[in-house]
């Protein structure tokens, strides 16, 4: 048991060089190693432990069971009915001492593949706001050099000069760029609706971070496209808006990502409650 705490301790210790690090980070092996470790020191501990003692796992064990498999799992039924009939046991024997290890062992590999899954969850969640990042810093540099590429201005047939963002008459090389900026900072007020849901950190992934991260990309997106159908006249019932108040509607679309993305808060709550 001691030489398995310290294989544990060792596997927290962070990598010497920053791309290790950053490795270890995204594929959290030496989490689930270390996890793995101290899961088999319990066991260690059971099979030596005083029988009150033993028997005060059950408990822990049961709610481990429950909080990773499903309720219509057979795993879970059979594992449960083995809990169950050691939980009325007096005298404990050896015989029953393995079978509380072969339930402690089971519960921790649902525990495990809990945990996998919500690591490569919040993967999921960290590459795509890069990716949109990327996408959105890139239609933002490239309009800034040709200013013409996306129109974010109204039709000047009505003779009015408000037409674009800044409130001129011809596009600024800065027009997506605020807008963007607009959105994210709209997208990021929906975080706090994900925040306030979060009642504990589960496990070693912080998975309401990446979707906190998620919203404001999300959010420059929606309000960059909501404004290029606004200002289209694609959008039924909402005509074309001078630009001086193309930014509070930028805020609206940015603000509206959380249509998108709380399929991604369902999905991120039920695989950590």
């Amino acid at each position: 048991m001691r030489a398995r705490l310290k294989d544990a301790k060792d596997c927290t210790r962070p990598a010497q060089t920053v791309p290790r690090r950053l490795r270890q980070w995204v594929s959290g092996a030496q989490i689930e190693e270390a996890w793995s470790l101290l899961r088999a020191a319990e066991r260690d501990i059971l099979s030596v432990e005083p029988e009150t003692t033993v028997e005060a796992q059950i408990p822990v064990i049961r709610r481990m069971l429950n909080t990773n498999l499903s309720d219509d799992d057979p795993v879970r039924a059979s594992t449960a009915k083995v809990l169950d009939d050691l939980g009325g046991i007096s005298v404990w024997t050896a015989e029953d001492r393995g079978r509380l290890l072969v339930a402690h062992r089971v519960a921790y590999a649902a525990s495990a593949a809990t945990k996998r899954s919500i690591g490569r969850f919040r993967n999921l969640l960290l590459l795509t706001t890069l990716v949109l990042s990327a996408a959105l810093l890139s239609i933002a540099t490239f309009h800034a050099a040709r200013p013409t590429f996306v129109s974010l201005c109204g039709s000047s047939s009505s003779g009015n000069q408000d037409l674009c963002v800044d409130g001129q008459a011809t596009p600024h090389t800065g027009d997506v760029f605020e807008v963007e900026l607009i959105g994210a900072a709209a997208g990021l007020l929906g975080a706090l609706l994900v925040l306030a849901k979060v009642q504990k950190i589960q496990g070693p992934y912080r998975v309401s971070t990446a979707q906190v991260l998620l919203k404001a990309p999300t959010g420059a997106g929606t309000a960059l496209i909501g404004v290029l159908l606004l200002q289209s006249g694609a959008l039924a019932g909402l005509a074309q808006q001078p630009g001086s108040n193309i930014l509070g509607y930028a805020a609206l679309f940015g603000f509206s990502q959380q249509l998108l993305t709380q399929l991604v808060d369902k999905q991120a709550q039920q695989l950590t409650q």
